[in-house]
C-alpha cells in the first residue's frame, strides 16, 4: 500500500480522528517505538467510546530495512560485535553488522509490535505511520507486514 493509498483508506480516517484527539505529550509518547502497546490499548478504549469494537494485536511489523539502535542487540550479538572490534556506540557499524550477517538479517527487520484490528480484519494502527513510514523503517503499512495474534 503507497502513502496516498494509505490515506485513502477507511482504517488510516479512524487512526487520525484518535491521532488528533490525544494531547501533543501523548503523542510524543507515542512515537517511541516501545510504547506501541499503550498506544493500542488507548486507541482501542477511545474506538469503544465511538461505538467501534477493535480488538488488540500482538507480534510483528516486518518492516524493509533493519532495526540497529542498541536495545535491539542480544547479549550474544554484542558480544560477537566487539569481539569483531568493532565500535558499539557507532550506529553506521551496527547497522553494516546487523547485515552483513545472514543469520540476523531477515530476523532483525521484525519489529515487536501492537496494532489493533476490527473483525473484518482490518488493521488499525495508531503508531506505525509514526514508528515506521517517518522513521524510514517501511514505506508502507500494507497488512501483510503485520503478523500476530490477540493480545
Amino acid at each position: 500500500m503507497k502513502i496516498k493509498e494509505l490515506f485513502e483508506d477507511r482504517s488510516v480516517d479512524l487512526v487520525s480522528e484518535f491521532l488528533q484527539s490525544i494531547s501533543p505529550k501523548e503523542l510524543r509518547q507515542y512515537s517511541i517505538r516501545d510504547n506501541c502497546g499503550p498506544a493500542a490499548l488507548h486507541m482501542r478504549d477511545w474506538a469503544k467510546q465511538q461505538g467501534i469494537e477493535l480488538n488488540r494485536f500482538g507480534g510483528y511489523f516486518i518492516a524493509d530495512n533493519v532495526v540497529y539502535d542498541k536495545a535491539d542487540f542480544t547479549k550474544e550479538m554484542k558480544r560477537e560485535f566487539i569481539k569483531q572490534g568493532l565500535d558499539f556506540n557507532n550506529p553506521t557499524a551496527r547497522k553494516q553488522f546487523i547485515e552483513s550477517n545472514p543469520e540476523y538479517n531477515e530476523e532483525w527487520k521484525k519489529i515487536p509490535h501492537y496494532w489493533l484490528q476490527d473483525k473484518q480484519g482490518n488493521n488499525y494502527d495508531p503508531t506505525g505511520y509514526i514508528q515506521f513510514i517517518k522513521t524510514g523503517l517501511s514505506t508502507d503499512l500494507n497488512k501483510d507486514r503485520y503478523l500476530g495474534k490477540p493480545a
